[in-house]
């Protein structure tokens, strides 16, 4: 297992090493980012009664609106078009602002959206297209608001199209100086709203509001309106919910706003959701509450946390899932339940593009450690699972102490399993998610040892 061991270490380790460890942070082809395009169209796409008027061809829009209109089927929302310029060769050569500002117009006219939002993509960002003064030059003829995101795929890593979306965002929001004592943002979401058939996370998120009365203005970007944006700087307090995409967009408005932020955004288990109410309860001077509420929810979920650990205390997890849900996650089982617990494959890349909420998740007081091996390099995501797998059950030989899995169903190292990936067993967080994971903790505990069928494998890969 030895050579296939590329990294062994803690989170700080790999931190402070990551520009100059002989790792490579380029993905295989296979695992490479979105481009810069794709991540401000996500962001954007949860804004009811929008339309995203993609500047470039139409394959542009294509392949970003599945997902919206996906959503729209799967989520039980309002089917909401996404328009385009459709710029072809010819307009390549003579530039494409008269067919942008006709696009708008005939958008205006026909469709009557709430917000018409011009994405630019390469195409039109190459050819020079003045798109700002296009949309100037129209505004005052149209109805709906308009807005511009600059985001040609070329110009910037995808991680730069949430901050150039969420920008362009808070450009729409007019605070009126009274803020209102009890109410809050979401920030942070993105990709349109949840799925019907989950749950998803908000309800552990909501639990703890609703226990300190905190009412919701806005989820941003995940479904809001614009007249929720525009009252976004009025709010008490804004609640992080993914602590990657919350950071950025908190900092922006507690800069713009001067509104308090409470990063602690996905609490996995008792000792982040005690830490987050009481993080929020501090913001809005409601200490007492916060504490009142916590006491309540601790009753609740200690029993089933004090179990799992006289089942779980000393045994080993380890974690295979996104890299911020996976350092969260370590906090639970290590601190809540007394594991010792192993990130496999955080690949250096997102360790890098991540360093400021890295550091900020290490301030904490969070610092699992992690195993990086070659499989987080191999080619072709068929080749990677079945490679992962393989490098997941060495380390599961190797491991002395008996060994719980957190990941998915793709990989099935031998040992029992929490499928994290399963929506179904959402949410997961805050002390509603104590109560969901302890249930899928020990369903896994009970039928890991059920044979897996050969032909389910087959399906599965």
């Amino acid at each position: 297992m030895d050579k296939r061991v590329l990294f062994r270490g803690s989170l700080s380790e790999l931190l402070q090493g990551v520009d100059t460890l002989q790792l490579s942070h380029k993905l295989p082809l296979s695992h490479e980012t979105p481009c810069k395009f794709w991540t401000a169209y996500w962001t954007i796409c949860g804004i009811e009664g929008s339309i995203p008027l993609i500047h470039g061809p139409a394959g542009c829009a294509r392949s970003a609106k599945e997902l919206r209109h996906f959503n729209a089927e799967y989520c039980g929302c309002p089917y909401e078009m996404t328009a385009s310029t459709d710029i072809n060769e010819q307009m390549v050569i003579f530039g494409a602002e008269m067919p942008l500002r006709d696009a708008i117009l005939e958008l205006d006219e026909q469709v009557h959206p709430s917000i018409i939002i011009v994405l630019t993509t390469c195409s039109s960002g190459i050819i020079g297209d003045d798109v700002d003064a296009v949309v100037e030059n129209v505004r005052d003829k149209i109805q709906s608001e308009i807005l511009v995101i600059k985001c040609e795929g070329f110009s910037g890593d995808f991680r730069s199209g949430y901050d150039e979306a969420y920008e362009a965002l808070l450009s729409l929001v007019e605070p009126s100086g009274n803020v209102e004592k009890n109410l809050a943002n979401i920030v942070g979401a993105r990709r349109g709203p949840e799925p019907l058939a989950s749950p998803g996370e908000l309800p552990g998120l909501m639990d703890i509001y609703d226990g300190l009365d905190l009412k919701i203005n806005a989820v941003i970007a995940q479904r809001c309106s614009l007249e929720q944006l525009r009252k976004a700087g009025d709010v008490q307090v804004n609640l992080s919910w993914c602590t990657d995409l919350g950071v950025r967009l908190g900092e922006m408005m507690e800069n713009r706003f001067s509104t308090p932020f409470a990063k602690y955004g996905m609490p996995y288990g008792l000792t982040s959701s005690i830490l987050a109410t009481r993080e929020i309860g501090e913001l809005i001077g409601e200490e007492k509450k916060a504490e009142a509420f916590i006491e309540k929810r601790v009753a609740d979920v200690n029993p089933l946390v004090k179990e799992l650990r006289e089942e779980l205390e000393g045994k080993t997890g380890i974690i295979s899932m996104g890299p911020i849900r996976a350092i969260h996650l370590s906090r639970f089982l290590s601190e809540d339940l007394g594991m010792n617990t192993v990130i496999h494959n955080v690949h250096p890349y997102q360790i890098k593009e991540r360093k400021k909420v890295i550091q900020l998740m290490l301030d904490y007081g969070i610092d699992p450690q992690i195993i990086i091996t070659q499989s987080a390099y191999t080619f072709g995501e068929m080749k990677s699972m079945l490679s992962e797998e393989e490098d997941l059950r060495e380390i599961v030989q190797e491991e002395p102490r008996d060994v719980i899995y957190f990941g998915s169903a793709y990989q099935f190292p031998g040992v029992p399993l929490v499928n994290i990936d399963n929506q179904e067993s959402f949410p997961h967080i805050g002390f509603i998610g104590v109560e969901r994971m302890y249930k899928y903790i020990k369903a896994a505990l009970k039928s890991y040892s059920r044979p897996r069928s050969p032909l389910y494998w087959k399906v599965l890969h």
